[in-house]
């Protein structure tokens, strides 16, 4: 295992790479563990977070409750990343959840329909502000409205 630090040139990190761990426990969603799932890595990862929303486990990927390789069913799961027909396929499914989900038409088409459905929210709140404003007020019976006269 390396720890280069910076590296410039990430596509030859991501090519030369087995493997991607993402041990987070409390990054929500990192744009590290979608960069490694695009560049076709397998991933292992800490069920954290947003992390599941992405990660399905034994789909596209592993995820643990905790970066342990002892915990429980953790030595069950290896076998999965040293067999290479196993990880070539999670690696697949990993790569294609993120075109199919994470495209940039698809996040477009996302962000479009999210100001759609908002505009057509304030619309219809505009009409229903404006049929408020239209109803005449009903003007209160002196004697229901509290008048002490008539009590």
């Amino acid at each position: 295992m390396k720890f280069p630090g910076f590296v410039p040139d990430i596509e030859s990190v991501y090519a030369a790479t087995d493997l991607f761990v993402f041990p987070s426990d409390e990054e929500p969603l990192g744009s590290a563990l979608l960069s490694a799932m695009a560049h076709g890595l397998p991933v292992v990862a800490v069920a954290r977070g947003g992390v599941p929303e992405v990660l399905e486990d034994g789909k596209n990927g592993l995820l643990v409750n905790e970066l342990d390789p002892g915990a429980s069913g953790s030595r069950d799961r290896a076998p999965a990343f040293r067999i290479p027909p196993k990880r070539r396929r999670l690696a697949d499914a990993a790569r294609e959840t993120i075109s199919s989900r994470f495209s940039a038409d698809r996040m477009v088409d996302a962000t479009l329909q999210l100001y759609e459905r908002l505009i057509a929210a304030l619309i219809e709140n505009q009409r229903a502000l404006r049929i408020r404003v239209l109803q005449k007020p009903k003007k209160p019976n002196r004697r229901s409205a509290g008048c002490p006269a008539h009590g």
